[in-house]
């Protein structure tokens, strides 16, 4: 005879006021939107060369005549950019604060089974399909930066936005384990007259798990050469992942024809994957008609 078990569950977690990566005091965010709008436009007729915001203008903090206030860092100069001067905060400069405005969710619906038969065998399937989600630093790992405040950026108006995949999110996840009783010893099916060779080999067991489960996420980066921040965008209609016979290892010596017809040489020690071609920065056509990183994006 068998025995069948089973039983499902769901497994959840809720917290608020969570302490995300700190975040600067001062930002172009927290400018009038129409003022980096119009210093986009400026770059864009400038043609990439240069930026309003970044233009020098008297210190506003300092006397018209000299000796000069000594202000630590540039407001003790007599000319400061533009945007210093329209920053909420400029004595604080680069200054970073911590805000306990990040959020983290949890929900797990859980599916297991359990089967017990008459030989001393037991199966045993547990299956967890799972969706983690942050604004956050827990879990923070493999250069995650929790929601990317750190290299990534971040909207500091709306923390909600960065809402994501949490680092250490695994949506699926099977574990399946085996224990099989032998059949050898006093009652078993396998039995010896010898009363040492019997003790010596009776209540063995032996066992086994298996492990299934998806990756964590991997935060796409780079881009450098377009949009500033490093955050490219994934193009509509290209793959993102090669065709198989381009996926491997690759020594730097040898090149790469992409489905697009670009020519790539891998670098070495390079595990090749991801199609290079289907994720782009955000660009803008200035004035001449060329194609420069749109750094206000």
């Amino acid at each position: 005879m068998a025995d069948c078990q089973f039983a499902t569950g769901w497994s959840g977690s809720y917290g608020r006021r969570m302490p995300p990566s700190s975040q600067p005091v001062n930002s172009n965010q927290f400018l009038p939107a129409a003022t980096p709008a119009a210093w986009r436009e400026n770059y864009i007729a400038r043609n990439g060369s240069g930026r309003t915001g970044a233009d020098l203008v008297n210190n506003p903090w300092q006397p018209a005549s000299r000796p000069l206030i000594p202000f630590s860092g540039t407001l003790g100069n007599s000319r400061i950019s533009l945007r210093e001067t329209l920053l909420p905060y400029p004595f604080f400069g680069t200054m970073n604060v911590q805000r306990m405005d990040g959020c983290s969710d949890y929900n797990a619906p859980q599916f297991q089974v359990t089967r017990a038969f008459s030989r001393g065998l037991m199966l045993n399937a547990h299956y967890t399909w799972s969706r983690a989600r942050e604004v956050s630093n827990a879990g923070a790992r493999n250069n995650f930066n929790g929601e990317g405040f750190g290299f990534q950026g971040g909207d500091l108006l709306n923390l909600r936005n960065n809402r994501r995949l949490s680092a250490n999110d695994i949506p699926h996840r099977a574990v399946i384990s085996a224990l099989y009783e032998l059949p050898f010893g006093k009652g078993r099916a396998l039995n010896s007259s010898n009363r040492f060779l019997s003790g010596l080999v009776s209540c063995w067991q032996v066992s086994g798990i298996r492990v299934c489960q998806k990756g964590t996420p991997w935060v796409i980066t780079g881009a450098n050469s377009n949009s500033l921040n490093g955050r490219p965008h994934a193009l509509p209609g290209v793959p993102r992942v090669l065709p198989k016979e381009l996926r491997g290892w690759y020594d730097g010596r040898t090149t790469v024809t992409l489905p697009s017809g670009r020519v790539i040489r891998p670098n070495a020690f390079t595990y090749l994957k991801y199609n290079p071609d289907a994720f782009a920065g955000q660009t803008v056509i200035v004035a001449n008609g060329s194609r420069q990183r749109d750094v206000f994006w």
